[in-house]
């Protein structure tokens, strides 16, 4: 029991305000499980399941938990019974397949459309949740690998890049290879001169013998006559046709290019489609470089909710408009407006989708020695000097901001751990207030002033009179407690002539 807890997996949460509705996003620390994530928040952001407010983190459980209660909430049994078994079957399959999406899953990307993927069991989660998912993936029109690149899907194109690959290798590995039969041929053909000399020197001893010399010498060299037929044959065998070999090395040359040019996962033509064929205020998942992110289009323009955790310090940087294809965007706020940071806004410990190694500082000043040099160009050592001890400053000011914050942060993970099992409490039920007793009921707040007003008076009259003729409080003949009594009495009148005067204050007021 101790050893699953320890392994549970926490979710930070992130509240942000959608169109004027309070939302609880679920933020990324890891590269793992951005499938999920990117349908939890696109669930979240369409209100289709929801988080409390007062969270700051969730279970991975639970958030499995969510996304399945809403399957199997949204895709009711169908009346036609001749289709309700292959329902179940599809949900039942989605079902077993939600704990994969905490590890991330493989799509495998055609490139015609925005949501052309290869038929896959995981991209049925998306077609059950309701959330498309696409890419911007696409093939530029008139672009030269359009004929190769088009009918075939990712994995096809890394084949053809393997297959050139493999065949430039063997050729080259054939080539050494012959290169050093041809050199042990040479050594082999010396060393048959070699004897040969030596058996014309000892032809004359030998003569007896020379026939069966000669005999076996033909049988050698006719086997080994044989023996590279045979290897020729087979090689012939294996090796491409000429103009397979050409068509190999021109798609695999295509292909390569082509993925080297849009390396960033996204074109011109992918971008433009995207805005076209998505609806207005439209939520889905986008894939693009092996990472899941939640879309949403407005206004015409497209934004990608900003979850990684390392712009937790950011609170108004929610989304990143997704117009540029090089990754030069800008982030902008939770009503979509471009976001210009100042200079004293905090900016993220790290970089989007990258921890940090707490072994290496956050940056590398500049040496006293690069300080020196920039300061003798205009003159000022001692202006550089300054500069360094700032820097080292700086360094040694955001190192310890990050231990603070992982010492929090382990803070609240041990808080976390401890309180999992204790229920979280409730707001606490507000007891009903009912009429006062014997109260009396007015319909008109003047009247009501006037009530009061009347109170007062008469209050005031008793007041004056026991002044004009002062009864002492009733008492046990003790000084001290006659004292106390006098005192509350005051207090008790002090108090009427106050809320009388109000009263008479807002009676003046009103028209």
């Amino acid at each position: 029991m101790a050893s699953a807890a320890s392994t549970e997996r926490f979710f930070r949460l992130r509240p942000m305000d959608f169109f004027h509705r309070p939302v609880n996003m679920v933020m990324q620390n890891e590269n793992g499980p951005c499938p999920l994530l990117a349908i939890a928040n696109a669930l979240l952001l369409r209100g289709d399941i929801k988080i409390h407010m007062d969270y700051a983190h969730i279970t991975q459980e639970k958030l499995l938990a969510l996304v399945g209660e809403f399957i199997l909430e949204k895709n009711p049994p169908y009346r036609d019974e001749t289709m309700r078994p292959h329902q179940e079957r599809n949900i039942a399959d989605v079902i077993t397949l939600l704990p994969q999406l905490t590890e991330g899953i493989d799509v495998n990307v055609r490139f015609k459309g925005i949501d052309d993927f290869e038929v896959q069991p995981e991209i049925l989660v998306f077609d059950l949740v309701d959330v498309p998912l696409v890419h911007g993936w696409l093939l530029d029109p008139g672009d030269k690998a359009e004929d190769v690149v088009a009918p075939l899907s990712y994995n096809q194109l890394v084949e053809r890049v393997i297959r050139q690959s493999e065949l430039l290798h063997n050729e080259k590995m054939e080539k050494e290879r012959c290169e050093k039969e041809e050199k042990q041929e040479e050594e082999e053909e010396t060393q048959e001169e070699e004897e040969k000399n030596q058996m014309e020197e000892e032809k004359c001893q030998e003569e007896k013998e020379e026939g069966q010399i000669e005999e076996e010498k033909f049988q050698k060299e006719k086997e080994e006559r044989q023996m590279e037929e045979e290897k020729c044959q087979k090689e012939k065998g294996n090796r491409p046709s000429t103009e397979e070999r050409e068509r190999i090395l021109r798609e695999g040359s295509m292909v390569e290019d082509w993925l080297r040019r849009t390396a960033s996962q996204l074109t011109v033509h992918g971008l433009m489609e995207l805005h076209r064929l998505l609806d207005e205020q439209q939520l889905a998942v986008l894939f693009r470089n092996n990472h899941f992110s939640t879309l949403f289009k407005y206004k015409g323009d497209l934004f990608v909710l900003v979850t990684d955790l390392g712009y937790l310090a950011e609170p108004k940087v929610l989304w990143e408009k997704l117009n540029q294809i090089d990754g030069d965007s800008s982030f902008c706020t939770s009503d979509f407006s471009v976001y210009h940071p100042s200079l004293d806004t905090p900016r993220p410990l790290y970089p989007p989708r990258l921890q940090p190694d707490p072994s290496l500082p956050t940056f590398t000043p500049r040496t006293v020695k690069q300080a020196l040099c920039s300061a003798q160009e205009v003159g000022d050592e001692s202006l550089a000097l300054q500069l360094h001890r700032e820097e080292v400053a700086a360094q040694e000011a955001r190192l310890a901001r990050l231990a603070r914050e992982a010492r929090e942060a382990q803070e609240a993970r041990t808080k976390i751990e401890e309180q999992r099992e204790r229920p979280i409490p409730g707001p606490r039920p507000q007891p009903k207030r009912g009429p006062r007793p014997n109260a009396p009921h007015f319909n008109n707040p003047s009247d009501r002033y006037r009530a009061q007003g009347a109170q007062l008076a008469e209050l005031d009259r008793e007041r004056q009179a026991r002044r004009s003729h002062p009864q002492p409080p009733p008492n046990d003949g003790n000084p001290v407690d006659s004292q106390r009594v006098n005192q509350t009495f005051l207090d008790e009148q002090q108090r009427m002539l106050t809320h009388y005067n109000r009263a008479q204050q807002e009676q003046q007021q009103q028209p």
